[in-house]
């Protein structure tokens, strides 16, 4: 038993809840300790119980349509082949010469996906203010009963009586990984 199996058993018990608890759980720790690592090598195992996550890198992404675009991408991968890309461009013209309205709300779609859990990932890296992000993740923890994993250095967190406001309602649980080497 490694210093971080209290990971594992909390996500494990987060996990096993048959409805959503509303509240997103939290992995923090400093750069380069191996959180995301962590979370997804346990994920991994509950993928083989047809268990199906998602996991997003906030790295860089400056707005919510650079969001929900990485999050299709992740959850619909095979839509971004180069064929399938082309044949989409194809319908599109079709139906904008027949006069139809093909353009979808990419919330729709994800409301619709059989996605167990989201997987958030360096939100003290994304280029838009930490509020919104949270207020984009909550979302998805509170209004479409998802489960939410954040994984944060909060360290590197710029916060302020909002941050703690807004987190104190969006994460139930916050997880500290330990270093492997003690």
């Amino acid at each position: 038993m490694g210093p971080n199996q209290h990971i594992e058993d909390y996500l494990s018990y987060y996990l096993g809840f048959s409805k959503s608890p509303h509240f997103a759980v939290l992995v923090n720790g400093p750069w380069g300790i191996g959180k995301t690592f962590i979370v997804k090598r346990f994920l991994e195992q509950f993928e083989k119980k047809k268990f199906r996550h998602v996991y997003i890198s906030l790295y860089g992404l400056t707005s919510f349509d650079e969001i929900d675009d990485a999050l299709f991408r992740a959850i619909y991968p095979l839509l971004y082949r180069k064929d399938v890309q082309l044949a989409g461009r194809t319908v599109k013209a079709i139906a904008k010469h027949l006069h139809v309205d093909v353009d979808l709300e990419i919330k729709d779609v994800l409301s619709n996906s059989n996605v167990d859990v989201y997987l958030f990932d360096d939100i003290e890296r994304c280029g838009m203010p930490i509020n919104s992000v949270l207020g984009y993740i909550n979302e998805f923890v509170e209004h479409e009963g998802r489960k939410v994993i954040i994984i944060a250095n909060e360290k590197e967190v710029k916060e302020g009586e909002d941050y703690r406001r807004i987190r104190e309602k969006l994460v139930g649980k916050t997880l500290e990984v330990q270093s492997e080497f003690g």
